[in-house]
């Protein structure tokens, strides 16, 4: 009898983190005339243009959860003109070398754009956020694709948020 009820018990866990396990994964997807990405269905679409965004991917913060900031992806097309993508990459870094850590950096090429992704932290009033930046160079424009986390949570929210840059695509 003992045996049966942990039996019961095992698999009502295995039946919950499978369920709870395939939920994480389900995506939603935003396709545009100019782009498309997937995006987890624990985000929030805002496509109000609210600071210059294109859309917006939120986070709905938990009440118990350690901070108050919302997790977010947005994409702005920059509308600065440069001669070429190098300069206008070299002049970027150059500015969130100002005013953060660079953690990472990386140029890289994807279906034909260049690209560039940095990937730094920035302190302030007593918080951290950590932030991944893609800036792709598509036909004379420059998009920048942005995750924004408080550095506490960026791991929680790193795999999911690969996805989502993996997935974006310039058409």
């Amino acid at each position: 009898m003992i045996y049966k009820n942990k039996l019961i018990v095992l698999s009502f866990v295995l039946t919950f983190m499978v369920f709870y396990g395939c939920k994480q994964d389900e995506t939603q997807s935003l396709v545009r005339a100019n782009f498309s990405v997937q995006y987890p269905v624990f985000f929030d679409l805002d496509e109000s243009g609210e600071a210059n965004t294109i859309f917006a991917l939120k986070t709905k913060k938990e009440q118990n959860s350690a901070s108050s900031f919302i997790e977010n992806v947005n994409l702005i097309e920059d509308k600065t003109n440069y001669k070429s993508y190098e300069q206008y990459f070299n002049n970027a870094e150059k500015q969130i070398e100002n005013i953060a850590k660079i953690i990472e950096k990386k140029r890289f090429v994807v279906d034909g754009d260049n690209c560039l992704r940095l990937v730094f932290q920035i302190s302030q009033e007593s918080a951290n956020y950590t932030f991944i930046q893609q800036f792709y160079a598509h036909k004379q424009k420059y998009y920048i694709l942005t995750f924004s986390s408080d550095s506490v949570e960026f791991d929680d929210y790193s795999k999911s948020i690969e996805k989502v840059f993996n997935s974006f695509k310039l058409k």
